[in-house]
């Protein structure tokens, strides 16, 4: 709830309705995917959805979600909140407000809350605690290559890529994290990584990694695999750079040089797919 501590600023009356996803309303098992806020006092309702689908994703599995028709609802949903924006005058109006649903995204009944003289931040507030999809801070491996980094965060927008993708390594059990996901027809884990001669374990370790991945799939998909888009530091001679091309060909892992950047760049954009 908002403002909890006692006297610290003036507060006034305010109602939030939680926006969650549901995709079996039988199961009663929801995210929360975005809030609402009214505050009669201040004039002032507001709406905020999160840009991504991590939530989702963690709770119910990547799975075969249609994200560009999940991102249509949210945009749909949202906008016949606005568009009533005017006509909430009374907790009345929030409950008829509340039983909007468009497809699997529903809203809560509104609740009381305490509201500060500046609504817009406490609309924040409340997405952060009760959404909690604040943004990852940039990894060092996303800001690798900031051609693929803007390419994935429009192909996201689009429904067509997943940023900051985690899953679990099959047979270890243990966490992977990669900055870009995509699929065409295949589950793609894309790891941009810098190499440097003084550490080849690395290599081998992605390579590992990538034939579990191959062989056995993560989650949900069946198919996936592992690409690596690599840079090499200046330490690294020819020798070694061949190398690892032969490692991760001997383990089935897709290996992107820096020089082959563009012409990837363009193979993503042309098939992935929601």
């Amino acid at each position: 709830m908002i403002d909890k501590s006692p006297n610290t600023r003036p507060t006034l009356r305010g109602h939030y309705s939680l926006i969650q996803f549901c995709p079996d309303a039988a199961r009663l098992e929801v995210a929360n995917i975005g809030v609402a806020l009214f505050c009669a006092e201040q004039e002032f309702f507001g709406v905020k959805l999160s840009s991504e689908h991590r939530r989702i994703t963690q709770m119910f599995g990547r799975g075969d979600r249609d994200l560009v028709r999940l991102r249509t609802s949210k945009d749909a949903l949202e906008d016949r909140l606005l568009d009533s924006k005017r006509s909430i005058s009374n907790i009345e109006d929030l409950d008829k407000l509340a039983s909007l649903q468009v497809n699997q995204i529903r809203m809560t009944s509104f609740m009381p809350c305490r509201v500060s003289l500046v609504p817009i931040e406490d609309l924040s507030r409340l997405f952060d605690e009760l959404v909690g999809t604040r943004p990852s801070p940039p990894s060092k491996d996303k800001k690798l290559f900031p051609t693929l980094e803007s390419l994935f965060t429009r192909l996201e927008s689009e429904g067509r890529a997943e940023l900051n993708y985690s899953t679990k390594l099959p047979v270890f059990g243990q966490e992977f994290k990669v900055p870009f996901a995509y699929c065409n027809g295949v589950l793609n884990l894309v790891k941009p990584k810098s190499f440097s001669q003084k550490a080849p374990q690395h290599a081998l370790d992605l390579a590992i990694r990538g034939d579990l991945i191959n062989k056995h799939g993560v989650e949900d998909d069946t198919s996936s695999r592992l690409v690596v888009v690599s840079k090499f530091r200046p330490d690294c001679d020819p020798d070694f750079i061949s190398h690892v091309d032969e490692v991760f060909k001997e383990y089935r892992v897709k290996h992107v040089r820096q020089t082959e950047i563009d012409q990837f760049a363009n193979l993503v954009e042309a098939e992935a797919h929601a």
